[in-house]
């Protein structure tokens, strides 16, 4: 449905699809009806209530302000949140949610529904035609990751707006609002990927693995990716370590043949404490006292409590999920782990919802598949170490609450790796992996 509202607003400003104000209800405008603006500095005021650079949503035609959206980004992310007192474009969450609101309030539109009266089933809609749509930033159809987020902060909006403005609540009572939501004892389902779509996760064979922290050099981002691949953390697990953690003294040394136990913050905050190979902590450790120490020298700051920090316009800043992501796919690239793609970016084609295809090379792998290779990698140390249930420990390593959930997703990774190398590299990687002294389940 979405796509063809793209279509029509590319025919509208092609001529192709006329609009005026006597146009049938049908009709679609020529732009989008809604757009994002951003607060202007007032001359002489220093403390004005919309920062400078805010975003809020403007109807098009008529420059009327979308007074719900305002209020709920407002006093959602900015009176709750001081660090957002002096607004600059850098805060992703409050870009994010805007867009994603924007996105929201032109598909309304288009459906024509009041924003108070959208219903559950309208929301779900709105998720399914998302899946079908194009990014314009990757020019691929768009993540499960970024449809969720759209639909979470629109649940986000429509949840505060059920505390402060009843007046806005719609006199009937039979559909099922999403303004009058039970959201406290309701929950509605994830958007998930179909099966088609998913793509089976690269294991890592030694010499790529070498290749690509190569590639990275002596960087945070080369140590996060030892992380992932000899511990199994998740990404957003290890941009939340914490440099206390591996701080026991400048010049202290673990046995680099044992483990040593470090807390980890997991999905929903849960804690758990999880093994980090001894020659991994010196590493990290002498870090911590080295690289980490100068930076924050450097830049003269104080209270940084995350393990992982580079420098980013003169100040030293913790590393985020993007920039670990970012460059490992470009290192992955270098390394030659690439595969071709195609793309839908640019312009729209006649008679077609979507830009014209572009073949591009991009990596093969992402940063997850590290986490993915330690798993496996880590069974066949632990099963040719004579270790009857290998998953039982990896279980634990990443953090996975039920056994079902390790062996369902990674059990297929192991049999397709397995497939894939020869019986001699899985005796050398045995031989190598053995080295280290295995921690008991």
């Amino acid at each position: 449905m979405y796509a063809e509202y793209r279509l029509r607003l590319h025919q509208a400003k092609s001529g192709s699809c006329m609009h005026t104000k006597q146009s049938p209800t049908n009709s679609i405008p020529a732009e989008p009806y809604w757009e994002l603006r951003r607060a202007l500095p007032i001359s002489g005021i220093q403390n004005q209530y919309i920062p400078p650079k805010f975003p809020f949503l403007v109807a098009r035609e008529t420059g009327q302000i979308c007074e719900p959206a305002l209020i709920f980004l407002y006093e959602s992310l900015v009176t709750n949140n001081p660090n957002l007192a002096l607004y600059n474009r850098k805060n992703n969450t409050l870009e994010a949610t805007a867009f994603d609101l924007k996105d929201w309030w032109n598909y309304l539109e288009f459906i024509e529904r009041a924003w108070n009266e959208a219903t559950v089933t309208d929301l779900m809609k709105y998720c399914r035609v998302m899946q079908g749509e194009f990014s314009p930033t990757t020019g691929k159809a768009n993540a499960v990751t970024t449809v969720n987020r759209r639909k979470y902060s629109i649940q986000k909006m429509y949840q505060w707006a059920k505390r402060h403005l009843k007046e806005s609540l719609p006199p009937d009572q039979k559909h099922r609002y999403l303004i009058t939501f039970d959201w406290t004892n309701e929950k509605l389902p994830r958007v998930k990927a179909s099966a088609s779509s998913a793509k089976p996760p690269t294991i890592f064979q030694k010499w790529q693995v070498r290749t690509v922290l190569e590639h990275l050099g002596e960087t945070v981002y080369a140590l996060a990716a030892k992380i992932s691949l000899m511990v199994g953390l998740r990404i957003s697990e290890i941009t939340s370590l914490k440099a206390s953690e591996f701080s026991l003294g400048e010049g202290y040394r673990v046995d680099p043949l044992t483990m040593t136990r470090i807390r980890v913050f997991g999905k929903g905050g849960k804690v758990r404490q999880v093994h980090f190979p001894g020659m991994l902590f010196n590493e990290i450790s002498s870090y911590v006292y080295a690289k980490r120490a100068q930076l924050i020298r450097e830049t003269a700051q104080k209270n940084l409590s995350k393990l992982l920090l580079h420098k980013y316009r003169g100040s030293a800043q913790s590393v985020t999920v993007r920039s670990i992501q970012r460059h490992f796919n470009q290192a992955c690239i270098k390394s030659g782990i690439t595969r071709e793609s195609t793309i839908y970016k640019g312009t729209l084609e006649d008679n077609e919802h979507k830009p014209a295809p572009r073949n591009v090379t991009e990596a093969a792998a992402v940063f997850h598949d590290l986490r993915h290779t330690f798993a496996v990698w880590t069974y066949y140390a632990r099963k040719q170490a004579g270790d009857a249930e290998p998953w039982m420990y990896i279980q634990k390593q990443l953090g996975h609450l039920h056994l079902t959930t390790t062996q369902d997703t990674y059990l297929a990774s192991t049999i397709d790796f397995e497939a894939r190398v020869s019986d001699s590299y899985i005796e050398a990687l045995n031989e190598k992996l053995q080295k280290l002294t295995l921690p008991v389940s």
